[in-house]
């Protein structure tokens, strides 16, 4: 671990009807190939001497924050490579595969915490590397030199304690609809002799969009109040 900080180691029945099917329609399994180059750190600073999430990346050309599930492998500043592009509604591409569905549910409630963690715990320090560890301790299945040997102190009770809340939610469909895995498939640049890690992206909806879903649910609000109407006078 001594190379940590120059390597990246190791979330009535009509109107829900109609959101839930959209958010289905955004759960699409088509796998795609993307070109991602890691260009940044992020703003959260290391804990136990390896960098924490969010760390920033392109994906194509866009620049995104990109969260790492995955602590065995190393990933360079300035590394491209090829990407697999899955998201929950099939598994069978990712790293650890979809016989661990359970624990990608699991990382990604994490990698939704992580995203902004000065509103997730805003009194706690390390909040972010906390919630990194507690990521990264999700898919070790080794029982040797875990995520979790590199903690102390609070940083360890706290870490522990957001993988156990990640352990105990109840997930429901269409939760992860905002949650892309990218899982290497080749090298392009950069890549140190083997493969990078695996990361996932948390989509957050721009203001457009927050609008116009509101016009739309104001829409169904409307339809269901017209029916209420309708029935309320034929009473």
């Amino acid at each position: 671990m001594a190379e940590a900080l120059s390597t990246l180691n190791k979330s009535r029945r009509v109107g829900w009807t109609l959101i839930g099917s959209a958010l289905l329609l955004c759960g699409s399994s088509v796998f795609a190939d993307v070109n991602m180059t890691l260009t940044g750190v992020g703003n959260n600073g290391a804990l136990g001497n390896v960098y924490v999430g969010p760390y920033q990346g392109t994906i194509g050309t866009v620049s995104t924050p990109i969260i790492c599930d995955d602590f065995y492998d190393d990933s360079y500043f300035n590394e491209a490579w090829t990407a697999m592009a899955s998201t929950f509604a099939n598994l069978s591409q990712t790293k650890f595969g979809s016989a661990d569905s359970t624990q990608y549910e699991e990382a990604a409630w994490l990698a939704q915490q992580l995203v902004n963690p000065a509103t997730t715990c805003p009194k706690t320090a390390n909040c972010a590397g906390d919630i990194q560890f507690a990521m990264w301790q999700v898919f070790d299945n080794t029982g040797l030199n875990t995520p979790f040997s590199l903690l102390t102190g609070n940083d360890l009770t706290n870490a522990q304690s957001w993988l156990h809340q990640a352990q105990t939610q109840s997930f429901y469909a269409g939760e992860f609809s905002n949650v892309t895995i990218y899982t290497p498939v080749s090298c392009q640049l950069n890549c140190g002799g083997s493969l990078p890690q695996e990361f996932m992206v948390v989509s957050t909806p721009e203001p457009s969009e927050i609008a116009l879903l509101g016009i739309d649910l104001s829409g169904v609000g409307a339809l269901l109040f017209l029916v209420s109407r309708r029935r309320t006078n034929r009473a």
